[in-house]
Parts: structure tokens; sequence; C-alpha cells
């Protein structure tokens, strides 16, 4: 088996340098000053990218201004400084975290063909068996064309 990929990281230097939204993980410095334009950044992520983990970097923002974005948003983690521990913990957590999400959804979508192919099964079968049954009745080559076709 492979070993899992690491998730993209975008880090953005500033909020108005925020131009990427393909990668699984998005690292944003953040002031508490600049809360609205983060909530429309964080929405043009979700927008484009609903997956993405977002790590947001600065000691600024209030207890309130947490709860807010929590509340708004989902996938964020929350870490003071660039070179920390948190920081580096918050990545793991948020790579865990894609990770996870990304083989819930190679699962569904595995249960989706497994069930596409058994329907694909289930009627093959069942012709076969309609024919084999035809063949079975049938008392002469005009009578098994006549119920097959």
């Amino acid at each position: 088996m492979h070993a899992a990929a690491q998730p993209s990281i975008f880090r953005a230097k500033t909020l108005d340098d925020f131009t990427e939204t393909h990668h699984a993980i998005i690292v944003l410095p953040v002031q508490s000053s600049q809360v609205d334009i983060l909530h429309s950044v964080l929405r043009k992520i979700d927008e484009e990218n609903p997956a993405a983990a977002k790590v947001l970097v600065g000691d600024t923002l209030n207890l309130e201004q947490i709860r807010d974005l929590n509340n708004s948003f989902q996938h964020l983690y929350f870490v003071s400084q660039f070179e920390s521990d948190d920081f580096n913990m918050a990545l793991a957590s948020a790579q865990d975290d894609v990770r996870g999400r990304y083989r819930q959804f190679e699962d569904t979508k595995s249960r989706e063909r497994a069930q596409k192919r058994k329907k694909s099964l289930n009627r093959r079968v069942d012709s076969l068996h309609r024919a084999l049954m035809a063949v079975h009745n049938s008392s002469s080559v005009a009578e098994l064309e006549s119920s097959l076709f």
C-alpha cells in the first residue's frame, strides 16, 4: 500500500496576498483589525474549496472573534505564531483532518462503484437465468426463439 500523499499547503503572507484556493491546507496570517477582510477571504475559500483546512496564525484575535469564526466556518485551526510547536501541531492536525475526509470521500466512491457493479451483475445473472430457463422449457428451436425474443 502506498503512503498517503501530503496535502498541499498554501501559506499567504498577507490576506491581500491570497489568490489560490485549490490547496488542501491554507495558512493565513490574521489580525483582529482585519476580521472583516478575513471573513470575506474565508467565504471565498469555502465557495471555491469548502473542504480546505484553514490555519489562522495570529495572537490578536479576541475570544469573541474566534468564537464567531468557529461558528461561521469549518475546518479552522488557530495558532498564535508561525515558529511554534502549536503551529506544527495545527498543521499536523489539519493534514490528518484532510486525509480523513479524503479517505471518507474515497470510501463513499468505492461503495457507490461496488453498488453499480452489483446491480450490473444482478441484471446479467437475471438475463442468463431467463435464457437458461427458456432453453430448458423449449422443445424446439422455434419455441426457444419465440420465448427469448
